[in-house]
């Protein structure tokens, strides 16, 4: 997985970084899934919850290979 600073550094309404901690552990659960498209599914929607809607201050990138 490869991903930029807009990802983790993405702010909720209380100016709540998401983190690099949490990035990881929503990694950890989405390994489960049966593509690369879909951990990436699974990963950004976990990042637009915590942001519930606030807009984002930074581009996100995030880029997943997925081994069979």
């Amino acid at each position: 997985m490869i991903y930029s600073d807009g990802l983790s550094e993405a702010m909720n309404d209380r100016e709540e970084e998401f983190g690099a901690d949490r990035l990881m552990r929503t990694v950890v659960e989405a390994v489960g899934a049966p593509s690369a498209e879909a951990m990436c599914q699974q990963i950004l929607r976990a990042v637009q919850e915590h942001s519930r809607g606030r807009a984002q201050s930074d581009d996100i990138t995030l880029t997943v290979a997925h081994v069979c």
